[in-house]
């Protein structure tokens, strides 16, 4: 019988409460088209502003360099889906964490 190691237990709850935010969001905007008739797009830019919150700025110039260059393709995103994926990959990790033997 395996045992799961903390770490994968925290990774897959922590990924669907992420994963969960994106779906309020994205049922957000659905109760709002469903009611006024239009879409609001929330993108990761329009939720930063809204929570008053800087982009990130890297020390490395190198880094900096490539998020100034992609900075508008970034920030464009829309936010739902950014949350959906990063809650996935954080499950997929706490899946594939192996198990300790007993």
């Amino acid at each position: 019988m395996t045992r799961r190691p903390l770490f994968a237990v925290l990774c897959v709850i922590t990924g669907f409460a992420i994963g969960a935010l994106g779906a309020l969001v994205l049922f957000a905007q659905f109760i709002e088209w469903r009611s006024f008739g239009n879409w609001n797009p929330v993108s990761i830019r329009y939720a930063l502003d809204y929570f008053e919150v800087q982009p990130p700025h890297f020390i490395a110039s190198g880094f900096q360099k490539i998020f100034n260059w992609r900075r508008d393709g970034f920030l464009d995103l829309p936010l739902s889906v950014v949350l959906l994926c990063i809650g996935s990959f954080i499950v997929v990790v706490g899946i594939c964490v192996p198990g300790k033997k007993r």
